[in-house]
């Protein structure tokens, strides 16, 4: 086409649409609850307190508001009867989410773990309970970007495209979802009069799509702290495999799920023999979705003036999570009997060393006992997990795997398997084509052969534009590779007809 003066020709652009969802800031929130609960009527007096054992259920984000409860189990001896006791008390709470950081979000995602259980006794019959949950809520939002990968037919056009593979985290879904499922202990030596505590570790294995819905698979480990008719303390563990099914999911066959337990009941049969228990999860979906593209970065015309207009896009590249488990050790006094009530972990902390990241992440345990009199008593130990993962980490997080106890020496070996979870994400920026124009070119003649000394740090595109010509055209004339530096001294542009 040819065009006349003072005639302006707008480029036919060709866009791709990329859908992701961008993960905002964490909003972190701390709620100190307290309450007095009676004790019921089935239930001995308290005369010593010996430890309290809380489990943080998260209901749902609604209203920029967070409901949930605490469980605390508090295990006591009384004066009225003989042996450990335990009863389980709920502390409900309500969290005010007001933060600016959250509106917009298409999803918000909730995680949480306590940072207190207290039990204090006020009378016999009456006890305090204090719980302070930690709540992190993340945002994410969706977003659709439109990105310039092709121009309508024109022969004197020339595009530099820059082509990349991202990967990119295209649904976030939050379920909430129950399993209940009958265990019958074939050891239990014998039987237990009262289920005093449990430890319940969920952990999600696999997922497949079944039509519509999400088929999740786990396995929990469960350790049972009950009493005995005479008294006496046993422990008793297992692993319990389970699947639920999630409605209105339609997710590819490696989309990863993980899974944290909102709570854990357990349900005794009049018989004894058999024990339910009650899996309340909160289960994380997310899809992945890995494409390349190609955006043109610039673009010129080999006889026309080319005029661009450009807009800075940012993207998001978001890769699915990585884990790592180190385990922790200790080495303990050999003891007739030992049960681990409570193993937390702390905020991840991170460390560049080298071309990798040191993760680590304090560790909270505390043991049940009994003294050298038989009384049941705790003891509180600190400890570290530290494991290095390659790269660059964006957020990592922490979670108590099931502890064990084995005879090592003279004494027992305490291992905590902990599990981090890391997750890896990077902004991807580029000057965006939005319009291009072409314009008649200021009448003269132009030389059919220039000589020219190449600018410093100039690349062969970047020449080639300034002459209107080809890159192949100059490599042709000065027997250049295109992918080497240009040389230094002169060389010979040709212009393309």
């Amino acid at each position: 086409k040819k065009l006349r003066e003072d005639e302006n020709m707008e480029l036919e652009l060709q866009y791709t649409e990329l859908s992701c969802c961008e993960a905002g800031e964490s909003v972190t929130l701390t709620q100190e609850e307290a309450l007095e609960a009676a004790i019921p009527e089935y239930c001995p007096e308290v005369t010593r307190i010996v430890d309290a054992v809380g489990q943080l259920c998260l209901r749902e984000y609604t209203s920029r508001q967070i409901s949930g409860s605490v469980l605390v189990t508090v295990l006591y001896t009384s004066e009225e009867s003989p042996g450990l006791r335990s009863l389980t008390l709920p502390v409900p709470f309500l969290t005010q989410a007001d933060d600016k950081r959250l509106t917009g979000c298409d999803t918000v995602c909730m995680a949480g773990r306590l940072l207190l259980t207290e039990a204090r006794a006020v009378t016999g019959r009456k006890l305090y309970l204090r719980v302070m949950p930690e709540l992190t809520l993340t945002g994410y939002t969706c977003r659709r970007h439109r990105i310039c990968t092709g121009v309508g037919e024109e022969p004197t056009l020339r595009l530099h495209r820059q082509e990349q593979s991202l990967t990119l985290l295209t649904s976030v879904t939050q379920r909430q979802s129950s399993v209940t499922q009958e265990l019958q202990p074939q050891d239990w030596g014998e039987p237990p009069e009262e289920l005093l505590a449990q430890r319940i570790c969920p952990r999600i294995t696999g997922s497949q799509p079944v039509g519509s819905r999400l088929l999740a698979k786990g396995e929990a480990r469960i350790c049972l702290l009950y009493r005995t008719q005479d008294g006496s303390l046993h422990t008793w563990e297992d692993t319990l495999p389970f699947s639920c099914l999630l409605d209105g999911l339609t997710v590819p066959e490696e989309a990863p799920v993980t899974g944290s337990c909102g709570t854990a009941r357990l349900i005794r049969s009049d018989g004894a023999a058999a024990i339910g228990v009650e899996l309340t999860l909160s289960l994380l979906v997310r899809t992945y979705e890995t494409v390349t593209v190609a955006p043109v970065t610039d673009l010129y015309s080999t006889r026309w003036d080319t005029a661009l207009q450009r807009q800075s896009l940012t993207l998001t590249e978001t890769w699915p999570p990585e884990t790592v488990q180190p385990e922790v050790h200790q080495e303990l006094e050999s003891r007739p009997f030992l049960y681990v009530t409570a193993a937390d972990c702390g905020a991840v902390t991170t460390g560049q060393e080298g071309d990798h990241t040191t993760l680590r992440t304090p560790l909270r345990l505390r043991l049940l006992y009994l003294d050298e009199s038989g009384a049941p008593v705790t003891a509180e130990r600190t400890d570290e997990a530290a494991a290095p993962v390659p790269g660059d980490v964006t957020t990592a997080r922490a979670a108590c795997l099931s502890p064990s106890l084995r005879p090592s020496g003279t004494g027992l070996e305490l291992t905590v398997p902990v599990e981090l979870t890391v997750e890896r994400s990077r902004r991807c920026t580029w000057d965006a084509i939005t319009a291009a124009e072409l314009t008649e070119p200021e009448p003269g003649r132009r030389p059919s052969l220039v000589l020219c000394r190449p600018k410093k740090g100039e690349s062969l595109w970047e020449l080639a534009k300034r002459y209107r010509t080809d890159e192949q055209a100059i490599c042709a004339a000065n027997g250049l590779e295109q992918e080497t530096p240009l040389p230094s001294g002169l060389l010979l542009i040709p212009r393309v007809r």
